[in-house]
């Protein structure tokens, strides 16, 4: 009579994880890269056993930040704060305790005032931010930009003055002169407006 036993072949399924730029050991070899890894070996029974590795590879992630600031304002970056425009990296840890790899554009919009040159004449009125102006100078107003910075504006403002200039016309009795679109036959001083 023989009794047989048959002993099955163990197999063993290792699931794994690693970051970019890490290693995994498995059989004595080193591995870097993502992928499913076989390993035959004589358990204690003197059966064959088969591991089979399952690596995943946890890619660095990368993220890009556009970020717009005023003049005069910072903005906080891992640690720092930045008031200059320029590019900054730096490499973070995400959640999966990888790495993560920040890249900052970072913009300083300039407050730049504004000069606005404007000419009216004497008796005109210019509009500037509410207010009805009538005598030269300079003038200023603070304003928001489409960004929420600060803005100036400067005007320049130019009165030309009236001029008054008198004609002297003579005429033959019985003639007449135009004069702004009106015939004009009698002697004396008339206003041209």
């Amino acid at each position: 009579m023989l009794e047989l036993t048959v002993l099955p072949i163990l197999t063993e399924q290792v699931i794994a994880e690693i970051c970019a730029g890490a290693s995994y050991e498995f059989n004595g070899s080193t591995i870097t890269s993502g992928g499913v890894y076989t390993h035959q070996t004589v358990n204690a029974n003197g059966c064959d056993s088969l591991v089979t590795l399952v690596l995943t590879l946890t890619p660095v992630l990368e993220e890009t930040l556009n970020v717009e600031i005023c003049e005069g304002a910072t903005y906080s970056f891992n640690g720092s704060e930045l008031f200059s425009s320029g590019t900054f990296v730096t490499m973070l840890n995400n959640a999966d305790g990888c790495d993560s790899l920040v890249t900052l554009h970072l913009t300083v919009v300039p407050h730049v005032p504004e000069h606005i040159f404007a000419e009216i004449c004497q008796g005109a009125v210019y509009m500037f931010n509410g207010s009805a102006l009538t005598s030269p100078g300079m003038y200023g107003t603070e304003l928001t930009t489409a960004e929420g910075c600060d803005s100036s504006v400067i005007l320049h403002l130019t009165v030309t003055p009236a001029i008054n200039t008198s004609l002297n016309v003579t005429i033959c009795d019985g003639g007449s002169y135009d004069f702004f679109g009106s015939s004009v036959s009698q002697p004396g001083f008339l206003p041209a407006f």
